[in-house]
C-alpha cells in the first residue's frame, strides 16, 4: 500500500478538480466533490477485505460518515496480485454495496490487455524483515527474571 500512497502524493497534485486526503486512515483521492476513490487489495470476485467496523459498514454502504453532511460515490480501485503477491493481475474501479459490489469495471480489461500480467516496480531501498516479537517467550523471560 505504501507504494500506490506514494504513487497517488507523487502523480496527482496539481490535477484539476482532485484532491488527496488521509483523514479516515487511507488514502482517498476526491474527485470534483462528487466521487471519491480509494484504493484496496480485492479477491477475484472484486470484494475487498476489511475489518468490518462501524466506519467500514457506513463507507461501504454508501452511508454518511461521522459528520458527513452529503456522502460522495465512493469507489474503490481494487488491484489484483497474482498468487506470489509479485505481480499484478487486474485493476478495477468497483463500486461496494456492503461486502458485494454492486458493479466492477476491469480497467486492464478496457485497456485490451485482459489477463496480461504487469510486474510490480521494485522497491527504492531493501525491504526489511518484520520484527516478530513473542508474547509467550516474552513472559517467559519475565517469569525467570522474577
Amino acid at each position: 500500500m505504501t507504494l500506490i500512497r506514494q504513487n497517488v502524493k507523487a502523480r496527482l497534485p496539481g490535477v484539476g478538480g482532485v484532491m488527496i486526503t488521509e483523514k479516515r486512515g487511507f488514502v482517498e483521492v476526491d474527485v470534483e466533490g462528487g466521487i471519491v476513490l480509494r484504493f484496496k487489495k480485492v479477491d477475484p470476485k472484486y470484494r475487498s477485505s476489511s475489518y468490518q467496523t462501524r466506519q467500514q459498514r457506513l463507507y461501504s454502504n454508501q452511508l454518511p460518515l461521522f459528520g458527513e453532511a452529503s456522502v460522495p460515490t465512493r469507489l474503490t480501485v481494487g488491484y489484483r496480485l497474482d498468487p506470489t503477491a509479485t505481480q499484478l493481475v487486474d485493476v478495477a474501479i468497483v463500486y461496494p454495496q456492503g461486502r458485494v459490489p454492486l458493479w466492477a469495471y476491469s480497467i486492464m480489461d478496457a485497456g485490451g490487455s485482459a489477463g496480461a500480467v504487469v510486474p510490480l516496480p521494485t522497491p527504492d531501498a531493501p525491504v526489511q524483515p518484520a520484527k516478530v516479537s513473542s508474547k509467550l517467550r516474552r513472559a517467559e523471560r519475565k517469569e525467570r527474571t522474577a
